[in-house]
């Protein structure tokens, strides 16, 4: 078991939290502000699983499944994810064989609902779209978005049930080390926090808590 400090309280900080208090570890989530306050409360949250690399492919298939399975992981709460799908429509210009190939890497990545779509699909399924200039289009009913707020909470609900402390209002101002190695934060209130392991989660500062 090591003890943890994961500095964010976003939905990667929090996640991160459960995630390593699952594992057995001793955890402490610091938040400068409130949780979410940052750029997890202001995102769009779109979650997508069509991208051009396999291994990110296979990534957000396995994040799609995870949020798919969210009440099992945690009773009592309501689905983070809403699937009401991804088209991105191709013009004139598209080279579709390159565009046929990306689905079938896709497929093959584990992106087994995502489909190719000529333009006389796309006026059968879709007769809403004007799709004039349209000549293809990808389809997955599986993208969609996410509810930020139900993750952050829903997760650091589930860290404290496992024993993770989640402090609050605190900023990360300081850190000490031993060598090149970091072994405790110092908070805004003048708290002192010994770990073994660091993880910053904190999103768009990441890098100023990194300076420290």
């Amino acid at each position: 078991m090591k003890k943890i400090v994961v500095i964010g309280g976003g939905v990667t900080g929090v996640l991160s939290a459960w995630e390593l208090a699952r594992a057995g570890h001793a955890v402490t989530l610091v938040e400068a502000r409130a949780l979410g306050s940052g750029s997890s409360s202001r995102s769009a949250a779109g979650i997508r699983a069509q991208f051009g690399v396999a291994a990110t492919v296979r990534g957000l298939v396995y994040c799609e499944r995870f949020f798919e399975g969210w009440t099992a992981r945690f009773p009592g709460s309501q689905s983070p994810i809403r699937q009401n799908g991804y088209l991105f429509l191709k013009n004139y210009t598209a080279d579709l064989d390159a565009v046929r190939e990306l689905v079938r890497m896709q497929r093959e990545a584990g992106l087994g609902e995502v489909e190719f779509l000529d333009k006389a699909a796309i006026d059968e399924r879709m007769p809403f779209l004007d799709s004039t200039g349209v000549a293809a289009a990808t389809w997955c009913p599986k993208d969609g978005f996410l509810f930020p707020a139900i993750i952050y909470q829903d997760g650091a609900e589930g860290a404290r049930a496992l024993g993770a402390a989640i402090v609050q209002n605190d900023p990360v101002v300081g850190a000490e080390r031993s060598g090149t190695s970091a072994t405790a934060v110092v908070l805004g209130s003048g708290r002192r926090i010994e770990a073994d392991l660091f993880v910053n989660a904190a999103g768009y500062i990441a890098g100023a808590i990194t300076k420290l």
